[in-house]
């Protein structure tokens, strides 16, 4: 009897023991597999202006993540500041190309993307050499599929 005391705690230990180890291991698989990777970025958009109405002596752009904010920011706009990620001031204009920086962040879950962000619209301000200005407000081509715009002032 006592032999069969001893062999029966010997099991329960060894499935103690046994199931323990299995029950860390199953979570650190599973704690794993929730683990969630979240990234920030940005690449370099190049923007080509030009106006119709004749020189512009300035030119501002501003990238916003929607629309709405580029658009009510555009009721009001400051004098010129210096520039800033996302943000690119070119007095005197010249013509060239102006370059500046996109925002990007994401989520990836197990090596899938499961979300991506990246400012959606930008602000292109001119102002002509009589100090009068015009702003307009175009979407920013998701980054996989350009990384160029051509914006015409009126």
């Amino acid at each position: 009897m006592r032999r069969v005391l001893v062999m029966a705690a010997f099991l329960v230990l060894v499935l103690v023991v046994t199931g323990g180890y299995f029950g860390w291991a199953i979570d650190e698989a599973s704690s794993s597999a929730r683990t969630v990777i979240v990234w920030d970025g940005g690449y370099e958009l190049t923007v080509h202006v030009s106006s119709e109405a004749g020189p512009l002596r300035s030119v501002e752009c501003r990238t916003y993540g929607r629309a709405e904010a580029a658009e009510k920011d555009l009721e009001w706009v400051p004098p010129l500041e210096e520039s800033y990620p996302g943000r690119v001031v070119e007095e005197p204009f010249l013509g060239d190309p102006i370059k500046l920086y996109v925002n990007t962040s994401g989520r990836v879950w197990l090596g899938r993307e499961m979300s991506r962000f990246q400012s959606r619209a930008l602000a292109v301000i001119g102002r002509f050499m009589d100090d009068r200005w015009f702003g307009k407000v175009v979407g920013i081509p998701d980054k996989l599929v350009s990384r160029e715009i051509w914006v015409v002032l009126p």
